[in-house]
C-alpha cells in the first residue's frame, strides 16, 4: 500500500528511537507520542493512498539516490489540511523550521524554549516553564479574536 516509502512512516536510524511497540516509542525530538492517535494517523495516509491520494513525495531522483545513499532515506509526507486555509511543511523534530514555515506562511506564530527543559514537561510546575499554560491560553484567546 505504502509502496517503497512506507519504512520512512517511522524513523530507519534505531539512534532516533527507543522502545519497541508504541506504547513505548520514543523519540530523540519527541517523547510523548499517543499510540490510539499514531495508529489514527496511519490508517489515514492508507485510506488516501489506497484512493490514489499522493502522500509522499520524493525529494530525490534515482540517479541522485544512487550517488548518495544516505539519500535514499528522504521525502515529505503530505498531511492534508483544510482547502483553502494555510500551511506550514515542516520536517519531523524541525521545531526551528516549523516555526519558520509558519511564521514565512503569516501565521501567528510563539515559540518559547525553557531553560533545562525538553520536549513534554507536562504543567511545568517547579520549572522554569511555570506558567506557560496560561500564556498559551491567553495566545490561543487572542487568536479566537481574530
Amino acid at each position: 500500500m505504502f509502496g517503497s516509502y512506507g519504512r520512512l512512516l517511522f524513523p530507519v536510524e534505531d539512534a532516533y528511537y527507543s522502545g519497541d511497540t508504541l506504547e513505548d516509542l520514543g523519540l530523540t525530538y519527541y517523547s510523548h507520542i499517543d499510540p490510539d492517535e499514531t495508529v489514527e494517523i496511519v490508517n489515514t495516509l492508507r485510506e488516501r493512498a489506497a484512493d490514489g491520494q499522493t502522500i509522499f513525495y520524493d525529494i530525490y531522483t534515482d540517479e541522485e539516490k544512487a550517488a548518495d545513499p544516505a539519500k535514499e532515506d528522504t521525502g515529505l509526507f503530505f498531511f492534508k489540511g483544510t482547502p483553502g486555509e494555510k500551511l506550514a511543511i515542516c520536517n519531523a523534530g524541525g521545531a526551528f523550521a516549523y516555526v519558520g514555515a509558519m511564521q514565512q506562511a503569516g501565521i501567528d506564530t510563539e515559540f518559547h524554549v525553557y531553560s533545562g527543559l525538553g520536549h513534554g514537561f507536562g504543567l511545568g510546575t517547579g520549572t522554569s516553564a511555570e506558567g506557560w499554560i496560561n500564556d498559551a491560553v491567553a495566545f490561543w484567546e487572542q487568536q479566537m479574536k481574530k
